[in-house]
């Protein structure tokens, strides 16, 4: 069950936020489309505030800047929408793409990050390995590369996409939680393709070092799109990390495994 959200539009972006209490803010994955997916994290919101939005360039949010875009300009807008809502600290979770976006934004906004929450996803620069010692997981199963080979060039090709990529996301869920939740009227191809150029010239590897405060890190065992290796690289790199590997959980291990959400608030609660 979807909670009924607060809805704004702050600097073009368009936001929803529900529950009360200390801010979480909720970077979504997804390139091209819009947060709608992650509304599945509502139960969070028996803890904390949730502050959702669509990254620029999605779903409901404004157009992105011409030419090239960087993940600073995702990372800048998580400030954007704190401060257009009054709020100074928070703890943020970024998964997948979100998780680009919000390592970013613990580089460039120290001072306004409490704690950070990382889950399905890796340090950027994909396909690239410095040594034995810093392995980055088994490849994908030869089904989900062939899918992922080549980016769509229409909307409707990238949904399409997508709904034939949610097996490969589900473990022990219906795959319609997410190819449902797919609206075909906020799906982009032009923003995905320009998302995953950025993220072609992005690593935050060399940088994890300065990402102060305390980081949640969960990897689901069985995740194919992003392996626990590509988490352990992050943890071995930051000052403070918990990695906690879900056992029989995907790249959604939420969805997988709810009882996640307990572990994600009672964490959050505790670290940030």
């Amino acid at each position: 069950m979807t909670a009924a959200a607060l809805s704004a539009r702050i600097s073009g972006l368009h936001v929803e936020v529900v529950g009360r209490g200390a801010p979480l803010l909720v970077a979504h994955g997804g390139p091209g489309m819009s947060h709608d997916l992650y509304r599945t994290l509502d139960p969070l919101a028996e803890h904390r505030q949730l502050v959702f939005w669509d990254h620029r360039g999605h779903g409901r949010s404004g157009d992105l800047p011409a030419g090239e875009v960087e993940m600073s300009l995702f990372a800048d807008d998580v400030v954007t929408v704190a401060d257009g809502l009054g709020i100074d600290r928070f703890a943020l979770f970024g998964h997948s793409f979100g998780g680009w976006v919000a390592q970013e934004a613990a580089l460039r906004h120290p001072d306004r990050i409490s704690s950070l929450v990382l889950a399905g996803t890796t340090p950027g620069q994909l396909g690239v390995t410095e040594s034995p010692d810093d392995p980055q997981g088994p490849p994908p199963p030869a089904e989900l590369a062939a899918l992922l080979g080549e980016l769509p060039s229409t909307d409707a090709g990238l949904v399409e996409m997508y709904r034939k990529l949610a097996p490969f996301f589900a473990r022990h869920f219906d795959p319609t939680e997410i190819s449902g939740r797919i609206d075909p009227a906020l799906v982009s191809a032009d923003t995905c393709a320009r998302v995953f150029a950025a993220l072609g010239r992005w690593s935050s590897v060399d940088r994890l070092a300065e990402i102060a405060c305390p980081t949640l890190l969960l990897a689901g065992r069985y995740d194919d799109f992003c392996s626990v290796e590509q988490h352990e690289r992050i943890a071995r790199r930051l000052p403070d990390p918990d990695l906690v590997v879900i056992d029989d959980a995907g790249h959604f291990t939420w969805l997988d495994r709810p009882e996640v959400l307990d572990v994600l608030a009672q964490w959050v609660a505790d670290r940030g």
